[in-house]
């Protein structure tokens, strides 16, 4: 498992920590490049501000989540990809910030070699 973020390597060690999740593999990619190869678009403020996306912020908020400092294009939407042996086999893409995706399907690779992005 691979994560991509935006923000230096400094910034993701201390995010990553905080998270309990800093022994996993991550790649910074600041110019957004491999969002935009994977096809992953940014949003414009009216899709940021849709009624799914406070909902999903409400949410969030009830179960303690907070939003720190942003780093990066917040109007980048996340995703996941599958790419099994440098080939890419599945991505799956949000519609808007705040949509949970399906990691659990994607992530049934245990047995092959992949990465999940």
């Amino acid at each position: 498992m691979i994560f991509i973020h935006q923000g230096s390597e400094a910034q993701a060690a201390d995010f990553f920590a905080k998270m309990e999740v800093a022994h996993v593999q991550r790649v910074s990619d600041p110019k957004r490049l491999l969002y935009k190869a994977l096809g992953l678009s940014r949003v414009g403020l009216s899709s940021m501000l849709n009624p799914a996306m406070i909902k999903a912020g409400k949410v969030a908020w009830a179960e303690g989540f907070r939003q720190g400092r942003t780093i990066g294009s917040a109007a980048q939407l996340h995703g996941v990809a599958l790419v099994d042996n440098g080939r890419l086999i599945e991505v799956q893409r949000p519609d808007h910030a705040g949509e949970e995706l399906d990691h659990q399907s994607i992530s049934t690779c245990s047995t092959r070699a992949c990465q999940i992005a």
